[in-house]
């Protein structure tokens, strides 16, 4: 009889885990069920305990999870209408996977749907196509063109909530009808640091073979300051690049490439699905440094130099999102001194403002996706497009 209640529970515990697994890869409240499983787990066990003291241990752990179990409940109720969910096959299945040169990077040849919910309205439903380069399909791009046009940036570039015909790409294939291959390099999370390393490392050159102009524009938002420095938690195995003496140094991966530390920060980005945890973990407010603003620039300033040095007649711009009503105070101090900088080093640069009309009011939200979501809209993209192609053709008939 013994064996039996020892065996019963041995037997449950994978199942606890299968569970537990599954919730936190298909579940929208992951850690309801996980809370709920190992509690149930830890009160089976109690309940075949033979000894007085295991019942009172097992019974007592048990009361830690279902605790949670019941905040995690109470938010759900409480809140539930107010959190933003990803469903779709982007968020049940692998949409990137890990590179040992970017951090992370697309899968190639892979099409997605993405639905984001904020209770029963609809954030955005859009599909993503990810061309065999491992690049966000451009279907305005003139692919025998020998002239190409590269987009850098983060999930501004990549056009986050919005369908393949509504990303800034997109539209300036529009603008330029067959006159370019255009090529979007940008990713979500993605900063400058990336678009150097995919330089650097020839992910660039496989991929714009034949081409005998190319110019390029680098979509950033004051965060990449951040993002470049390895504050993201979502990048710990980008790229890492410091100024050691004035030279920009490649230093391997923020992380160093240990696995350890890969795998805590995967369990860290599970904990903070749940509110709960969100709640008690400390979050630190980030203060980019004036060495890591200038880091930032001299990895634009590299890979500019990359570009013009293997295309003679290259441009290179900086399309940069100055701060604007959604920003903080944080951002709109390194706003200001990014403009500084990049006008100081004589990048040609345009800010959101110089083609957006009212920018930094935007009563009616017509520059991002809606009121839930903060990426550039469509009717963004195809005004900053139309603004792009006066600048392109203007400086090139000088």
């Amino acid at each position: 009889m013994k064996f039996k209640k020892i065996y019963s529970v041995v037997v449950l515990f994978p199942l606890v885990v299968l569970i537990c697994l599954w919730s936190l890869r298909y579940s929208l409240v992951p850690w309801l069920w996980v809370d709920l499983a190992i509690a149930v787990w830890l009160l089976i066990a109690g309940r075949i305990a033979e000894k007085q003291l295991s019942k009172i241990i097992l019974f007592n752990l048990a009361a830690v999870p279902f605790a949670f179990f019941l905040a995690e409940l109470y938010y759900y109720v409480t809140t539930g209408q107010e959190q933003i969910v990803s469903t779709g096959t982007y968020a049940t299945k692998s949409f990137f996977k890990k590179d040992d040169q970017l951090g992370y990077r697309p899968i190639p040849s892979i099409t997605c749907n993405l639905k984001r919910l904020r209770g029963k309205e609809t954030v955005c439903d859009v599909t993503y196509t990810i061309n065999a380069d491992g690049l966000r399909d451009t279907p305005s791009s003139n692919n025998n063109s020998d002239k190409c046009l590269l987009f850098f940036g983060c999930s501004f570039a990549f056009g986050e909530c919005l369908n393949d015909q509504e990303t800034l790409p997109y539209f300036m294939g529009n603008e330029l009808p067959g006159k370019y291959k255009i090529l979007n390099f940008g990713f979500q999370g993605y900063g400058p640091h990336q678009m150097l390393a995919a330089l650097e490392t020839g992910i660039v050159d496989n991929v714009i073979k034949g081409c005998q102009q190319v110019d390029v524009v680098y979509s950033a938002i004051p965060h990449h300051v951040a993002r470049a420095a390895g504050y993201s938690p979502w990048d710990k195995h980008g790229p890492k690049y410091v100024l050691e003496k004035q030279t920009l140094v490649h230093k391997g991966a923020f992380d160093g490439s240990q696995v350890t530390t890969s795998v805590l920060n995967r369990v860290k980005a599970h904990m903070l699905r749940s509110p709960v945890l969100k709640k008690l973990l400390p979050r630190k407010k980030i203060v980019t440094s004036d060495l890591e603003k200038d880091t930032f620039i001299a990895i634009l300033e590299r890979a500019q130099a990359l570009i013009k040095r293997k295309y003679s007649d290259a441009r290179f711009m900086v399309f940069f999102w100055d701060a604007n009503y959604l920003s903080n105070d944080s951002d709109k101090k390194d706003s200001e001194i990014i403009i500084k900088k990049l006008a100081e080093k004589g990048f040609e640069y345009y800010q959101a403002q110089d083609a957006l009309e009212d920018y930094n009011k935007d009563p009616q939200r017509r520059y991002t996706v809606g009121k839930y979501d903060g990426h550039p809209s469509a009717e963004a993209n195809k005004l900053i497009a139309a603004f792009l192609k006066k600048k392109l053709e203007t400086q090139q008939q000088k």
